[in-house]
């Protein structure tokens, strides 16, 4: 199987699979192409709460995603993709 050209940029940073933090990035990457896409719409809430189980699983590593997810949320909320009531459960 041919690696992807995220699989490659993220061997060339230093995380390969033998990385513990190689997973967890690919996952997140991997979300956030889903967010950034809008015609994956009704996908989008499921993606959240999968990055919040994610972020909850890794507990203080999750720190380095944080920019990345954050910004992109907050962005997305501000097209009123997101209903008001979801952002609230998960930043309270």
């Amino acid at each position: 199987m041919k690696p992807s050209n995220a699989d490659v940029s993220l061997l060339m940073m230093g995380l390969g699979p033998q990385s513990e933090d190689y997973y967890p990035t690919v996952v997140i990457n991997a979300l956030m192409k889903i967010l950034r896409d809008s015609t994956l719409a009704t996908h989008h809430t499921a993606v959240i709460q999968a990055v919040m189980f994610i972020f909850k699983a890794l507990g203080l590593k999750c720190v380095p995603f944080l920019p990345q997810v954050c910004d992109l949320i907050r962005s997305i909320y501000s097209l009123k993709l997101l209903d008001d009531a979801y952002i609230y459960i998960y930043y309270i």
